[in-house]
């Protein structure tokens, strides 16, 4: 019996394990005869897709990498060219939003990666992602490569999006962009986002949470990509300590610190970058009585009318389900989000209330 298996495309390594089973009878044995690993001789092309922020002028090059699955002993060519469009999104349009290209890369013997660059248009229109293609067709006479992947996507990400503020984003789910996050190393699913979009209460981790899903459904928006270190800052720390995990001491100072600059972020003014003056939620929290929020460091309940904390407004300041006064996104029996050490309704946005409210 013979058994012939392939190895797939850009298989580096095998790893061959060898048994022998008993077919029948106790004088039967099955036996390995021979073990041989042979080569297509097959030169197995890709290309890589690629995404990019746009920019707001000039040209940004939009690299896509062609792959040769192994060296070959002769040169290997393909040539390319750009199309608009893709399956699905919006097509981005060649001369607008990109230079169109077209030639040929080679692969000298020995060599495994070429690269083609696309040059991407900076602008500053507010728009969705758009998309095009670098389709790659084989060159007969230069070893007789096979496509395995002939088509590359080049995503443009706008990046002149005002951005919105985690109460907009509570309250407005089917303008999401996006069904899904990754913060930390889990993915977080649309009904998941929205439960830390609603978070109350003093744990660091959940505001945090709250600031971060507000700042990624901002970045798929299309709005300024300058906000990505605190994002990977935020996310290397919730890796650390999870949503809902309450860290005290530096850790908890540290998570404060990431949400405000967050938090900062999303309640951005920038009307004139494609944000209606009367469009509700930009850059304001839209719940009712909203308000930027902040650290309440007057001890006044912080936030204004209900904070950011949204919800049910009951004109007393406070939190979901919360009608003591002061609240803003924070729980207890006084609605303070941090450390209120007056028990009085400081806490306001979700930092500390360092002040002693009417004792001062």
């Amino acid at each position: 019996m013979v058994d012939v298996r392939r190895a797939p495309v850009g298989t580096g390594w095998l790893r061959v394990r060898l048994l022998g089973a008993r077919f029948a009878g106790p004088q039967i044995d099955g036996i390995v005869d021979a073990l041989e690993l042979r080569s297509l001789r097959a030169s197995a092309v890709t290309i890589g897709d690629v995404t990019l922020y746009e920019g707001d002028a000039g040209t940004t090059d939009a690299v896509f990498i062609v792959d040769l699955a192994c060296s070959y002993e002769s040169e290997v060519a393909v040539s390319f060219a750009s199309a608009d469009g893709a399956a699905t999104g919006a097509a981005a349009t060649a001369g607008e939003d990109y230079l169109p290209v077209a030639g040929s890369v080679a692969f000298p013997p020995g060599t495994t990666e070429q690269t083609i660059p696309v040059p991407v248009v900076g602008d500053q229109r507010g728009e969705p992602a758009e998309t095009f293609l670098v389709e790659l067709s084989a060159l007969t006479s230069a070893g007789s490569p096979v496509l395995v992947r002939p088509a590359g996507a080049g995503t443009i990400l706008d990046d002149d999006s005002c951005p919105r503020s985690h109460g907009y984003w509570k309250n407005h789910t089917g303008q999401w962009p996006i069904a899904w996050v990754l913060m930390g190393v889990v993915e977080y699913e649309a009904d998941q986002m929205l439960a830390f979009l609603k978070a109350t209460g003093g744990d660091a981790t959940l505001q945090l949470a709250l600031q971060l899903v507000a700042t990624k459904l901002n970045l798929a928006s299309g709005s300024d990509p300058s906000i990505l270190p605190v994002v990977e800052a935020a996310d290397a720390f919730l890796e650390t300590y999870p949503p809902g995990s309450n860290p005290r001491g530096a850790a908890k100072t540290e998570a404060n610190r990431l949400k405000d600059d967050l938090d900062d972020y999303n309640n951005l003014e920038c009307h004139d970058q494609g944000c209606d003056e009367d469009d509700d939620g930009c850059g304001d929290d839209d719940d009712d009585g909203g308000g930027h929020g902040g650290d309440d460091d007057d001890g006044d309940g912080g936030g204004g009318g209900g904070g950011p904390g949204g919800g049910d407004d009951d004109d007393d300041g406070g939190s979901d389900d919360d009608e003591d006064e002061g609240g803003g996104p924070g729980g207890g029996d006084d609605g303070g989000a941090g450390d209120d050490d007056d028990d009085d309704g400081g806490g306001g946005h979700g930092g500390d209330d360092d002040e002693d409210d009417e004792d001062d």
